[in-house]
């Protein structure tokens, strides 16, 4: 569902999928798979699809002058 290669058992992959529950609702489920020398370690993380859209820089809870260097970073022009 995340469109990762089951197959693959070296490489870290990261995948997505979207989908509506019976109420309608849109999820997102993220998915992350590290290898490890005992195997495989996965984080899947299940967030509401439109909770997350609406969120501001300033209530990420980044102290001020990290703030400003985040936003000079996305601000910045690339070269």
């Amino acid at each position: 569902m995340s469109h990762l290669d089951i197959s693959e058992k070296r490489l870290p992959q990261d995948g997505r999928t979207r989908f509506k529950v019976n109420n309608n609702r849109k999820y997102d489920l993220r998915v992350s798979i590290l290898p490890t020398v005992y195997g495989e370690k996965i984080v899947m993380r299940l967030q509401g699809a439109e909770s997350y859209l609406n969120v501001k820089l300033e209530d990420l809870g980044f102290e001020e002058d990290d703030l400003n260097l985040v936003r000079e970073a996305i601000y910045s022009p690339w070269d």
